[in-house]
């Protein structure tokens, strides 16, 4: 028997319903005691099942899981697998970063089934505690995916799956979380949207600058500023510390900055004015040579 079928035939049981029950629903009284029994037994028999899978089976039984769940028109039946799900990931039985991968990568995770969409991300801000940096790194740019998919033009109906969303991404970046290491989050940010636009979705255009905008004066403390407006003394760089300054990149001319951190926008520009400034001075050969870090030979033509 595969993984999808054991799963398929739990699920099964868990959402039966007696049909005198199904009669009779408007009167029945449900003791919350004997509710408490039936999911503990869901829970052991779920959790015997996917202790026995190996961690490609545990990925499509989860994969299934979820399927079938994102089928449920029952809001409290869907809180109630999720819920199961989430109790597997406490206790064990499966690894926080699988289970956050297949939601992200379910096919049935769209804005347009809200409930499913909301629980999921719910699911996901509950159990990401569990997940190393690289795995929150991974889970980050996926939530970054799926609010590519919800349309600029919001309604009533569709914010709350953002703010489901965006819940998780603020809690991500949130540092006292200490889920993923600031300066990850930023450059991860700068590398996907290094001017500050096309964001992946106009609401979480805030969040996503504000953070950036927060790492500014580290920015500062790491480059000189006003840099691009000073001119070297060119008599005076025969020392190494005196260049490392004027060190530009040889294709686009730019300084050579560490990190993809907010610099000003004046350090990001070619700097075509510095050198041509310096090859304007006299002797400006070996200086030339250290910025753009050339062999500094007789058969250099400066």
């Amino acid at each position: 028997m595969t993984s999808e079928i054991q799963i398929t035939s739990i699920v099964n049981d868990i959402l039966k319903v007696e049909a005198i029950e199904e009669a009779f629903s408007c009167v029945l009284v449900h003791h919350p005691n004997n509710e408490n029994e039936k999911i503990t037994v869901w829970q052991t028999e779920l959790s015997s099942t996917m202790s026995n899978l190996s961690k490609e089976q545990q990925e499509n039984a989860v994969r299934q899981f979820l399927t079938m769940a994102a089928a449920m028109t029952n809001h409290k039946r869907l809180q109630l697998l999720l819920s199961l799900l989430e109790n597997l990931v406490t206790s064990n039985v499966l690894a926080a970063r699988l289970v956050c991968e297949c939601i992200l990568n379910c096919d049935k995770l769209q804005y347009q089934l809200e409930d499913f969409w909301i629980e999921c991300f719910v699911l996901i801000r509950h159990i990401i505690g569990g997940v190393d940096y690289k795995g929150v790194r991974e889970i980050m740019k996926g939530c970054k995916e799926k609010a590519q998919t919800i349309p600029a033009r919001l309604d009533a109906s569709i914010q709350p799956q953002l703010k489901a969303l965006e819940n998780v991404l603020e809690y991500i970046f949130d540092r006292n979380a200490c889920l993923l290491p600031g300066y990850f989050i930023v450059t991860e940010i700068q590398k996907a949207y290094p001017d500050g636009k096309n964001w992946p979705h106009w609401k979480l255009a805030k969040l996503l600058s504000n953070f950036v905008e927060s790492f500014r004066n580290t920015a500062q403390m790491v480059s000189i500023v006003g840099h691009s407006k000073m001119l070297p003394v060119v008599e005076h760089t025969g020392y190494a510390d005196l260049i490392n300054p004027w060190v530009l990149d040889t294709t686009t001319l730019k300084f050579s900055l560490k990190g993809n951190l907010p610099y000003d926008e004046d350090l990001l520009k070619p700097q075509t004015g510095l050198l041509r400034y310096v090859l304007e001075q006299p002797y400006s050969r070996d200086m030339v040579c250290s910025m753009l870090g050339l062999q500094n030979s007789k058969n250099n033509v400066v």
